[in-house]
């Protein structure tokens, strides 16, 4: 009987493919059509186009590698090949092949069906945002080179990574190691200063650099700098990589500073410790520690969107909706009763310390509006619901054991 084993959802959610053992071999299903059948079918390389109007994917048969577009073979070669990815715009194409020189010189990336030149090996590829250029990692006589549209760099470097270009289409940029030092790479000119640290969105396609030279520490990103700093803290980069945040300390007035983007820092009430962005990354929270000089005591703040809120002895699991409109998180006083806070207004006590680390990380935001979370009060284990597009008396804070 066919079985399925693997599943991938276009990006708009509206075709499915699989991959079916059947009698005669490996099939892909695509919205329940089945495709040629092959002796074994690469799953991971399977993908649907950005736009969701095509899909592609490698099969095998009798020692011939398949190129499939949409559920029919496109190309067939003798040798290996595994299919890469679509341009943003879902246009253009790129594939790897392998084949056989006798020289380790073996691996050749193939876009728009025009053969590259051979190399040891191949690192990161990217498009341009207007999907008019790419970038990639090339290995070459045991040295790294960026290749770009088509045309190999002269300079040689020990590693390569963090490959792109800037939003306007126009600069691309690469990190390289050369020896010990790590450095930046704009339009083929090596920047002054090297790489300290590199801070990654969360889909891997967006890099910051914090580097430093004897001027200062400055954090680039696509390929542009931020103003000099003094110190740089934390650094962050929004899921998708639209944004980058990062908390610096300016020495002068010996004051801890937040920044976002390009623009200028500014002067915040303690050291940004955390920082959580909503999964469509319009919106940023971070928390603030402070310290009383005078009572030698610590305070937390919940900053989201720039409004901040009470200060409490601990924040803990700051959480933020995925459209950004609703945030939550619990706060402790130093009485060791927790409250959780809802968009700025704190509901409880419900927690004690010594429970609290077990179960803090227990807000979830399932939806826009929709928050659960576990807590315990009298000794009871209790899960809250809240509407959070109706939150705004404690009686739409619903609890349940």
């Amino acid at each position: 009987d066919p079985f399925a084993t693997g599943v991938i959802v276009s990006p708009d959610r509206r075709h499915v493919a699989q991959r079916i053992k059947t009698a005669d071999g490996w099939c892909m299903f695509y919205d329940n059509v089945p495709g040629p059948v092959f002796d074994s079918i690469d799953f991971d390389g399977a993908e649907f186009s950005p736009t969701s109007d095509h899909f592609a994917y490698v099969g095998q048969k009798k020692g011939d590698s398949n190129i499939v577009f949409d559920q029919k073979i496109y190309r067939v070669y003798s040798f290996a090949t595994r299919f890469v990815g679509f341009s943003p715009n879902g246009k253009r194409f790129v594939y790897y092949a392998f084949p056989s020189h006798g020289n380790g010189h073996d691996n050749i990336l193939v876009i728009d069906d025009q053969f590259g030149d051979p190399y040891q090996g191949v690192g990161d590829f990217r498009w341009s945002p207007d999907c008019m250029h790419y970038i990639f990692g090339a290995k070459k006589d045991g040295k790294w080179y960026a290749v770009v549209d088509g045309k190999r760099e002269s300079k040689g470097f020990d590693q390569f990574n963090n490959c792109g270009f800037t939003p306007d289409s126009k600069h691309f940029y690469y990190s390289a190691r050369l020896a010990r030092k790590i450095v930046e790479v704009v339009d083929g000119q090596v920047q002054i200063g090297a790489v300290q640290n590199s801070y990654y969105s969360t889909n891997g396609l967006n890099c910051a650099d914090v580097m430093k030279d004897e001027n200062g520490w400055v954090i680039r990103y696509q390929g542009r700098d931020t103003p000099r700093l003094d110190q740089v803290v934390r650094v962050s980069v929004s899921p998708h990589g639209e944004h980058f945040a990062y908390g610096t300390y300016d020495e002068e007035s010996r004051r801890s500073c937040f920044g976002e983007d390009f623009a200028s820092p500014s002067v915040v009430a303690g050291d940004v410790i955390k920082m959580v962005w909503s999964s469509s990354g319009n919106s940023l929270g971070y928390v603030l520690l402070s310290h009383d000089p005078e009572t030698k005591l610590q305070t937390m703040h919940a900053v989201v969107n720039g409004v901040s809120g009470p200060p409490r002895n601990s924040i803990a699991q700051l959480t933020l909706s995925s459209n950004g409109e609703h945030y939550a998180y619990w706060a402790y006083s130093l009485g060791g009763k927790g409250n959780l806070g809802i968009d700025g207004v704190e509901f409880g006590p419900y927690i004690a310390v010594p429970i609290a680390h077990m179960l803090q990380s227990e807000i979830c935001i399932n939806s826009p509006n929709l928050l659960s979370a576990i807590a315990v009060k009298d000794r009871q284990l209790l899960r809250i619901d809240a509407d959070l597009g109706r939150l705004k008396l404690p009686q739409h804070l619903t609890t349940q054991p």
